[in-house]
């Protein structure tokens, strides 16, 4: 934390809006990391947080864009049967951000893990 005061300690903060941000990020189930919150809030590294999970809105437009088929196998499936993936993976620096994702059947999502 330390590192944080020394890059931050002069910067000029809305007290309340901090707080607020603060609490949301604090009940939201998909932040993993409520420790990273703090951070987060200062560098807007979303990475602090440890979100993983793509929302179904994110979901949905990434289905829509690739018409439900597979990008790996090609093959047509109901949204359902598809999982969101980071194009650029997450253990990388991939964001968790639309632009960021794909849609893989469960069999080609389980075979890329990792890749």
């Amino acid at each position: 934390m330390l590192s944080l005061f020394n890059r931050f300690n002069n910067k000029q903060f809305d007290a309340a809006a901090l707080e607020m941000q603060i609490k949301r990020l604090m009940e939201d189930e998909d932040v993993s990391n409520k420790r990273g919150i703090y951070e987060y809030v200062l560098t807007g590294d979303e990475r602090c947080l440890n979100i993983r999970t793509f929302s179904d809105k994110m979901k949905r437009e990434a289905y829509e864009r690739q018409n439900g088929v597979c990008v790996h196998c090609k093959k047509a499936f109901d949204i359902a049967k598809m999982e969101g993936d980071h194009l650029t993976p997450w253990s990388r620096g991939g964001a968790t951000l639309a632009e960021n994702c794909q849609r893989l059947c469960k069999d080609c999502n389980r075979k890329k893990a990792g890749k």
